[in-house]
């Protein structure tokens, strides 16, 4: 952008009225150029949106020139650059007259909060790039919320800004300065000029259009095959062209920006573009938020919100006793027949499932990632953990869990592929245990061989692994109980993963009738009823009234109603193969709930691939084919932390069968 594009240049001891920094209060202009020249080499310069930054930067860039000293600025702002292209930021020189731009890098975004660790990698490949001399970043308006709580500081760090000047006016507070003052840097306090403003929304998009009109006054046609061309950033999928029209992309050849261009017409396997200069090779496509619409270059919405008649799950919020990784996502609870099943570190912390048991001071683990937000209480009442492998994130937490079950506690059960032993067993020596007497840990670790599974007793405190008589394994069942079976399956993951699948043998529904017809009132001898008719103690005597005493076989047959058990189905960590499909399929064959990885989205499959992990649309395949009540996915990658109303979208295109945790059913986190 030329100097007629701008706004008019300000007196300049207006502009540079110090104000609210003691140790430069009646500095004079010409003391503020020598120190700039002499002093600092990089200066962010940092204030709302219309504080008046890329003014002064000119301004001072010019005074420095006439001490003969040549001054640069890397504009940071993608949004409405003060020299450059909309969607990019840029490092330039001002020769008195205009901004010449020396070096670029793309965004394909008009939002530098919402992109901060994108625009910040593009600012550090500039820096790179940048003549000596003095060099003044012209940071975004960013400076309130989280986002500019980061953004600034980063700059300031990845920069290494010895200055910083805070264009604010007299009477107002800056939202940073706590930020700012905590940072490693000298800060001048600047009251913006009386003509500096906020242009209108309606302004910035005439400005913004004008700035990119330009830069495309000389394009051309251009079609790109989609096989082999890389699309990086948040590209849309190729089944869907009506998402590509308009967009802003950059084309690159390998990491080397090459041109900008707007995507005209998009197919799965070409795209057709009209690109600002031909590009020469291209074999990368950057693609993010900023697209035309109606004629001018706009930040795409966000995704609508997803329909009501969604099935539901709850977020709980919990108290934390230890501060962990996943300590401000939510929980994921829902309750299934007998059960409640919660995700303790929500759909995209570590792997760790806790099936309660109802009316019982019992519950089930399935893997054991970051354990850091379960209560000690329920880590005493667990008695089977379920890991399908052991990498660090589905069986990091176990050293917490070991922890919390020091003490006369009966052992427990670990369930896992081969190999299982030898990491409890390592992890268990890991410790000290000169102190805890008779009360270590107990552990009995079942490790899955197909036909059979073989056994071992760790004992904390006692070295080794003892080994315990094997059990023979048919139709995959692990655990039989009275009142239910657990089975499992074999999946592949480049390493054995095993999913699991609880099932009870059936419901006991206490008939309301039958009590009234035998003058009894309920209480928690039902539940001793319940639990002595799965044991088959049919002879057993109660007496529900404390007087008159019945077999178990009597109350059973006058009480109680037999209904099916509601199927409970896990399974993570595995890839989109025939086999694994297959073997998931028959395993969770009519279960009522399947709780699924869905890793990726669509648009990034080759990382799905490479990791081996599923993508959104082979999990709703699973719960498709295995015909299951509804699907509660998990696992998310963490790029997708900002953006799982994305994931829940895609989802529900491929089944109606998933459920949507509260929280995200309007694309808005309950955090």
């Amino acid at each position: 952008m030329n100097s007629e594009d701008m706004p008019e240049a300000v007196e300049m001891e207006r502009l540079t009225h110090l104000a609210g920094d003691p140790d430069s209060a009646g500095t004079a202009w010409p003391q503020l150029i020598a120190e700039l020249a002499e002093g600092h080499t990089r200066v962010i310069v940092v204030g709302e949106s219309g504080a008046g930054k890329t003014t002064l930067i000119r301004t001072l860039v010019t005074a420095l020139s006439d001490r003969g000293q040549t001054g640069y600025c890397l504009n940071c702002d993608p949004g409405l650059p003060g020299f450059g292209v909309p969607g990019t930021v840029s490092l330039g020189r001002f020769d008195g007259h205009q901004w010449h731009v020396l070096a670029t890098e793309p965004l394909c975004s008009l939002d530098a909060g919402r992109f901060r660790l994108p625009l910040l990698l593009a600012v550090t490949r500039l820096l790179t790039r940048a003549p000596p001399g003095p060099l003044f970043l012209d940071s975004p308006g960013v400076v309130r919320g989280v986002g500019g709580a980061e953004l600034i500081p980063a700059l300031v760090t990845t920069s290494g800004a010895g200055l910083c000047l805070l264009l604010c006016p007299e009477d107002k507070p800056f939202p940073l300065a706590g930020e700012l003052a905590a940072l490693p840097l000298r800060l001048i306090r600047l009251t913006p000029s009386a003509h500096a403003h906020t242009l209108a929304r309606p302004e910035r998009v005439r400005l913004r259009n004008q700035l990119w009109q330009a830069h495309m006054a000389h394009s051309s046609q251009l079609e790109l095959a989609t096989d082999g061309l890389a699309l990086l950033g948040t590209p849309p999928s190729l089944d869907n062209p009506a998402a590509w029209q308009g967009r802003q992309v950059a084309l690159l050849c390998n990491g080397e920006f090459k041109t900008l261009a707007c995507i005209s017409g998009a197919a799965p396997h070409l795209l057709q573009l009209q690109v600002a200069a031909p590009p020469g090779p291209v074999n990368q496509l950057l693609v993010r938020d900023a697209a035309i619409r109606d004629g001018q270059l706009r930040t795409l919405r966000k995704p609508p919100a997803l329909p009501d008649k969604a099935p539901r799950a709850t977020e709980v919020r919990v108290e934390l006793g230890t501060l962990t990784s996943v300590a401000r996502e939510p929980q994921v609870a829902i309750r299934i027949g007998q059960v409640v099943a919660t995700l303790v570190n929500g759909v995209t912390g570590d792997p760790l499932m806790q099936l309660r048991m109802l009316h019982q001071p019992r519950s089930l683990l399935f893997d054991l990632g970051d354990a850091g937000r379960m209560p000690l209480r329920a880590a005493h009442q667990v008695s089977d953990v379920f890991i399908t492998h052991a990498h660090a994130d589905h069986i990091g937490g176990f050293v917490w869990f070991m922890r919390s079950r020091i003490g006369h506690f009966p052992p427990c059960r670990l369930y896992g592929p081969p190999g299982l032993h030898r990491h409890i067993l390592g992890m268990v020596n890991g410790i000290l245990w000169d102190r805890v007497e008779d009360r270590g840990p107990c552990f009995e670790i079942h490790e899955w061989y197909g036909e059979h599974l073989r056994r071992w007793r760790i004992v904390a405190g006692i070295a080794g692994a003892e080994p315990l008589e094997d059990l023979p394994l048919r139709e995959g069942v692990i655990r039989r109980e009275p009142g239910f079976v657990m089975r499992a399956t074999q999946l592949d993951h480049r390493v054995p993963v095993l999913a699991y699948s609880y099932e009870p043998r059936f419901q006991l529904h206490v008939r309301r009738d039958g009590l009234a017809a035998l003058g009894l009132a309920p209480g928690p001898w039902l539940q001793e009823l319940k639990q002595a008719w799965l044991n088959d103690e049919l002879d057993r005597t109660l007496a529900p009234d404390g007087r008159t005493r019945f077999t178990v076989a009597e109350l059973a047959s006058q009480l109680l109603l037999e209904e099916p058990g509601e199927q409970v189905v896990y399974a993570t960590d595995f890839r989109d193969s025939p086999e694994n499909i297959d073997r998931l399929c028959r395993l969770a064959r009519g279960a009522h709930t399947l709780f699924c990885e869905s890793s990726f989205l669509c648009e990034d499959k080759d990382q799905a691939v490479r990791t081996q992990h599923l993508t959104t649309e082979a999990c709703a395949r699973i719960a498709n084919l295995a015909d299951v009540r509804q699907l509660i996915a998990f696992h998310f990658s963490h790029r997708y932390d900002r953006q799982r109303e994305r994931v829940y979208q895609e989802l529900c295109q491929y089944t109606d069968r998933v459920v949507i945790p509260d929280g995200h059913r309007h694309g808005v986190s309950n955090r």
